[in-house]
């Protein structure tokens, strides 16, 4: 009878030579490269981050970290859309973009995220080949090429996929320490990204402290106390190095926390993440069968695997269990924080979900020729076609439910309207509904937030019209009433201005410069 540790440690399900097996690896790399490369262009609308990242780059080009300052400046007036200067490690990588590439826009965040997926694919071909099975990692990589998630995340500056690289290589250390290689060299890929890690997004420390308490578990068990202790105590050293660069940077312990503090929060009050990031745990789960049914299916299938305990542990049990384990922190995170669920966010998990996949589909094999060895090659053959055509059906979801209507974000909402299930929140003047991500859109939702008495609500969803189209006279005029109704009229007459210097006989943007300057001047007389 084959056991699953032999379909997970012979040459399934291509029975050839090594070089063969590697040689389609090789082939399912040039693939996933290939088709970031293709899919980097096409994108007609940046969306408000690329804009708020690129804007950031551009003043780190001009004055390097005497730019920080006025980074600050801009958070502190626009901090639901400001690039927030906690995040310098990205924002500097942004500005090293633009320098490398000449591009001072948009694309050049947009370079930055596919020359990282890119990196993301050669990493998963490390792990794969080396920890895993060729059957399983040539599932793995084939899936991985084509997924819908890694591929918008590949063309589009948002900053994941610079986290989901910077998480693949710390996984893959952490990978080989379980293995049995020497903790310290491995290790060292560990502590070093992790500390920069610090420096991209909160959502990065996630990956870090758990391939860090791994390795530091597996130490343990082996009783290798003094590895261990070396290896806390240089991730320690990595965090205090990285956060003490980030005060300095910022000016001192207070705004650190401040700014910090801010880009935690960011989501609280936003009219976006309330409308599109929130929901049930369920509305998650069904995001991902958006993104890619098949893979979900082969992970379900990974359990199977996982929890047979009738036999030995294998390491590539060990790193199963692990991979899930992964998965479970980052779902919980997600799913318990205020209006957090957007698949970019999980990014870091789009390599182990692959794997897992490719683990599935050995442990179905497995289950299908327990009974009858001798079918093991047909039905080999069966798994691969199905895979093959599991993988033209992403590619090809990709292309018409995401590339092509050019969706602007993979908030979970977003993700299921783009499988044809929508529920806007944003209604024109004749109750139709506006599609999300374009300056309608936000225009219809600034709109419904005034009527509804929500200043901040009016003042986001304006802002972010306005980053779209800073042609747009309605949408400076929302933005000037947003200020209106929060008394902050300044900032109110400003937007009026603008609004006016577009379409001098707008009234409501006259009605509102006028009333805005008559209640500063009241103000100012009391």
């Amino acid at each position: 009878m084959m056991s699953t540790e032999t379909v997970l440690t012979t040459e399934w399900p291509i029975r050839h030579r090594r070089w063969v097996q590697l040689a389609a690896l090789a082939a399912l790399v040039c693939l996933g490269v290939a088709l970031r490369v293709v899919n980097l262009n096409g994108v007609t609308r940046r969306t408000p981050d690329e804009y708020a990242y690129a804007e950031a780059g551009k003043v780190l080009v001009a004055q390097g970290r005497a730019g920080v300052p006025m980074l600050m400046e801009h958070v502190a007036a626009n901090p639901m859309t400001a690039a927030n200067p906690v995040r310098a490690g990205y924002l500097f990588l942004v500005a090293d973009a633009m320098r490398l590439t000449g591009h001072t826009d948009e694309f050049a965040g947009a370079e930055l995220a596919c020359a990282a997926s890119i990196v993301c694919v050669l990493l998963l071909a490390v792990v794969a080949w080396r920890r895993f099975s060729p059957g399983v990692a040539l599932v793995a990589m084939l899936l991985y090429a084509v997924n819908p998630a890694a591929l918008m995340t590949a063309r589009r500056g948002w900053g994941d996929t610079v986290i989901e690289a910077v998480a693949l290589l710390m996984l893959l250390a952490a990978c080989e320490v379980a293995a049995g290689s020497r903790p310290m060299g491995w290790g060292i890929l560990v502590a070093l990204p992790g500390g920069f890690a610090i420096t991209l997004k909160q959502t990065a420390v996630l990956s870090f402290a758990f391939c860090a308490g791994w390795i530091l578990v597996v130490l343990w068990l082996r009783r290798q106390r003094r590895d261990a202790a070396l290896f806390a105590g240089l991730c320690t050293l990595t965090v205090l190095v990285a956060v003490a660069w980030l005060a300095h940077l910022l000016g001192g312990w207070q705004h650190f926390v401040a700014f910090l503090t801010n880009s935690m929060n960011s989501s609280t009050g936003n009219a976006y993440s309330m409308a599109y990031e929130g929901g049930s745990p369920l509305r998650l789960g069904r995001a991902f069968l958006v993104v890619s049914a098949p893979t979900v299916m082969l992970v379900l299938a990974a359990i199977g695997y996982a929890r047979d305990l009738s036999r030995p542990v294998p390491v590539e049990r060990q790193m199963t269990w692990a991979f899930f384990g992964l998965c479970v922190v980052f779902l919980a995170t997600v799913t318990l924080m205020n209006n957090r669920m957007n698949l970019r966010y999980l990014a870091p998990l789009y390599a182990p979900e692959a794997l897992l996949a490719g683990v599935g589909m050995a442990f179905l094999v497995d289950m299908a020729t327990q009974r009858r060895p001798a079918w093991g090659a047909p039905v080999a053959g069966v798994a691969g076609m199905l895979v093959l055509g599991a993988a033209a059906l992403d590619y090809t979801h990709f292309r018409t439910e995401f590339a092509l209507p050019d969706v602007q974000d993979l908030s979970v909402r977003m993700v299921v309207e783009a499988a044809g299930s929508p529920t806007p929140v944003a209604l024109d003047a004749s109750g139709a509904a506006v599609p999300p991500g374009g300056v309608e859109f936000w225009i219809a939702a600034a709109v419904k937030a005034s009527q509804a008495g929500e200043c901040q609500a009016t003042i986001d969803t304006s802002t972010h019209a306005v980053q779209i189209d800073a042609n747009s006279a309605l949408a400076w005029n929302n933005l000037a009433a947003g200020f209106e109704c929060s008394h902050q009229w300044p900032a109110a007459i400003s937007a009026a201005q603008h609004a006016l210097q577009i379409q001098p006989d707008f009234p409501l943007a006259r009605n509102n410069l006028n009333w805005s300057l008559e209640q500063q001047a009241k103000e100012s007389s009391k």
